[in-house]
């Protein structure tokens, strides 16, 4: 796939106008560069849902034996963060083709806002970081899709 993107670009440091409607042959490699990146991802996550499945699977093992229960961590714990990163990928070529959908529902803002403490809650820990929330005892309601508020907020912290 990488030789096809070179093959396509035979003028790799010439630099194009995104604004001219004359180019067709930036849109074209354009979208096809688009194609190979959404494939590269899904593929990524593909492969990475099979090494998640298999750090579960040693779970047990490794709680016998510190040294293997923290490999095993770090290792889930960066599976968590490529899988993250290939989401983004997935997220950014979706909203490039016109294909990102928004799951919207009535929801309490303060509920992706606390998945996404969890989520980052190792980290902080790790950076000696210090976090102090406090949510209204009434809930937030608003119409938004949850799991791209908690990718928001998890961004942001």
């Amino acid at each position: 796939m990488i030789a096809h993107l070179k093959a396509s670009n035979p003028h790799p440091r010439r630099k194009r106008c995104c604004n001219r409607p004359d180019d067709a042959g930036f849109s074209t490699e354009h979208a096809t560069s688009h194609e190979v990146m959404a494939q590269l991802s899904h593929e990524l996550r593909n492969s990475l849902g099979v090494i998640r499945n298999a750090m579960h699977g040693l779970k047990t093992e490794a709680a016998e034996n510190p040294l293997q229960e923290g490999a095993r961590m770090l290792t889930e714990r960066q599976v968590g963060h490529m899988t993250r990163l290939v989401d983004d990928l997935l997220d950014a070529s979706r909203l490039r083709t016109g294909r990102l959908q928004l799951r919207c529902a009535r929801i309490d803002l303060c509920v992706p806002i606390a998945h996404a403490i969890r989520a980052v809650e190792l980290s902080l820990q790790e950076r000696e970081h210090r976090l102090t929330v406090s949510f209204p005892d009434m809930p937030v309601w608003l119409d938004g899709d949850a799991a791209r508020l908690e990718q928001v907020f998890v961004n942001l912290l």
